[in-house]
């Protein structure tokens, strides 16, 4: 997980200084929200896969921190830190709905009823 949460972001007023769009904004919620339980890894993905303008968020994104990066150095931790979060939002999208839920199988049926029971 990313060094600070979106709200810390928000409070040190990041998203707005970097220009950052507002589907940029939703995923990197939605990151926090995942990281904090609130949502699961297969709903991250899916608001990921099904719509390619946030998948456009999280590049332009990207891109929007390098640039920051070269030219204020100042801001290189904030930068780093979405950087990260984008990529572990792609991370996420990457991997099947099946391989994000939990396959085991269901435990053996060791049960036995005692004697008489049926």
């Amino acid at each position: 997980m990313p060094g600070q949460t979106f709200y810390a972001q928000q409070m040190l007023n990041i998203h707005t200084k970097y220009g950052l769009s507002s589907n940029a904004k939703t995923l990197l919620k939605a990151l926090d929200d995942h990281n904090f339980g609130r949502i699961d890894r297969t709903e991250l993905g899916r608001i990921v896969r099904l719509s390619s303008n946030m998948r456009k968020a999280i590049t332009a994104t990207i891109k929007k921190c390098a640039e920051i990066m070269g030219t204020k150095p100042g801001e290189v931790k904030y930068c780093v830190e979405i950087i990260q979060s984008c990529t572990e939002i792609l991370a996420i999208a990457g991997k099947k709905p099946s391989q994000t839920l939990n396959n085991t199988p269901p435990p053996p049926n060791t049960y036995t009823h005692p004697p008489g029971f049926l």
